[in-house]
């Protein structure tokens, strides 16, 4: 069995990547056109988050998350309150982060396992950014 050449993995990866881009901006368009169609679903707005997360737009997902939550009516509330925590985290918020911890605790359906280990990292983070603030 042959090898391909390097010209034909290259052209395979141009490929796959023209692919993905083409794919990531009918996604991106469908999904933004849902929100607009039906503004008061939360389904939609979280998904849309979701996507802009995945595609490198932490700031964009974590504007529509924290929209889809104040919308309501999410299936599971906890769960996109733990992943706002985590873009808060991301974003070096760690205050907000905490607090949609907290949330997710209230909401329920997100174990402590997964809860306690964020919100220690959160503190961590907290003690280590204020270890070098100025005085």
């Amino acid at each position: 069995m042959n090898s391909p050449s390097d010209s034909d993995v290259l052209a395979l990866a141009r490929h796959a990547a023209a692919t993905w881009i083409q794919e990531a901006l009918k996604q991106n368009f469908t999904l933004t056109r849902a929100t607009a169609l039906f503004p008061d679903d939360a389904e939609f707005e979280f998904s849309l988050a979701q996507f802009l997360y995945n595609t490198g737009r932490t700031e964009e997902a974590y504007t529509r998350g924290r929209a889809a939550v104040d919308k309501g009516g999410l299936n599971k509330p906890g769960q996109a309150r733990i992943y706002l925590a985590y873009l808060a985290y991301e974003l070096q918020r760690y205050k907000e982060a905490m607090a949609w911890v907290d949330a997710a605790r209230e909401a329920g359906g997100v174990p402590a396992s997964t809860l306690d280990p964020l919100a220690s990292a959160i503190r961590e983070a907290q003690a280590v950014r204020q270890a070098v603030q100025p005085l």
